[in-house]
């Protein structure tokens, strides 16, 4: 066939049309080189989307266990494949070499790159009325083997030599931890946590008889910082972005959630 002008380009599919990106510039930067009518898989798009998908999330994976390794995985190659029930697997075997400056695909991997850090997001509940049932819900798609959700229900400032006790055995068997404190107005619980531990430690206040000027008003001594966030929902992504920094998996998984909501304001053909 035909050389391309631009070796291995960026493949996008639109309006049954391959279209044909160059890789050194970014792509909002360029107009496609070219564009085929007829391509692999053409009527089979489901196949192409899964595929995007898997890649994506492969390289994302990728990209942070290299940064984690003090290396910069800068492109990816991967192949696909079915197999006997006709399922869509990404077929290569990734490897690490830390001498080489493009990592992909390429010689043996250390397996200590891929060993998961066991980590755990506390949600601390200062009452026990507190609703924290969605927080939970919405928590349980983010867990694995490497990351657990603990709720501990102890309010601190009535009784915190228990809390104190709780919060030790916590971070004493997982000392990688964000510590989500739902709390009411006054009564500090999430400072007391803070001034015992360096994980981080974000407030949310949940009185609702608390008016809005007042909860983002939040003092707390010296050397006990405190995250105030009012909304339970962005606590919680405010905790898994902050887990997301060492963990592969949980930073690719909120990096492709956040490019979906991009593809809603961003055209790419623009």
């Amino acid at each position: 066939g035909e050389k391309l002008a631009y070796p291995n380009p960026l493949v996008m599919h639109q309006n049954r049309t391959a279209l044909l990106y160059r890789t050194d510039r970014a792509l909002f930067d360029q107009k496609p080189f070219a564009s085929l009518s007829e391509y692999p898989l053409k009527n089979q798009e489901f196949y192409l989307y899964e595929m995007r998908q898997i890649a994506q999330r492969a390289f994302l994976v990728l990209e942070k266990a290299w940064q984690l390794a003090g290396s910069r995985l800068v492109e990816l190659t991967v192949q696909f494949g079915f197999d006997t029930n006709e399922n869509l697997l990404l077929a290569n075997s990734i490897a690490y070499n830390p001498d080489s400056a493009h990592n992909g695909s390429s010689a043996m991997c250390t397996n200590h790159m891929f060993t998961k850090n066991k980590q755990q997001l506390i949600l601390w509940l200062s009452a026990e009325k507190q609703n924290t049932a969605s927080f939970v819900e919405k928590t349980k798609p983010y867990l694995s083997d490497d990351i657990k959700l603990v709720t501990i229900n102890c309010p601190v400032h009535l009784d915190p030599i228990t809390s104190y006790q709780s919060l030790q055995k916590q971070m004493q068997e997982t000392p990688d931890s964000v510590i989500v404190v739902c709390e009411e107005s006054g009564t500090h619980s999430s400072a007391l946590l803070s001034a015992q531990t360096i994980a981080p430690v974000i407030s949310v206040v949940m009185s609702p008889t608390t008016p809005p000027s007042k909860k983002q008003n939040l003092s707390t001594p010296q050397e006990a910082p405190v995250m105030v966030i009012n909304n339970l929902e962005n606590a919680q992504l405010a905790a898994l972005q902050l887990l997301a920094r060492c963990n592969p998996r949980l930073y690719a998984q909120l990096q492709m959630e956040r490019m979906d909501r991009m593809r809603n304001i961003i055209s790419l053909s623009s």
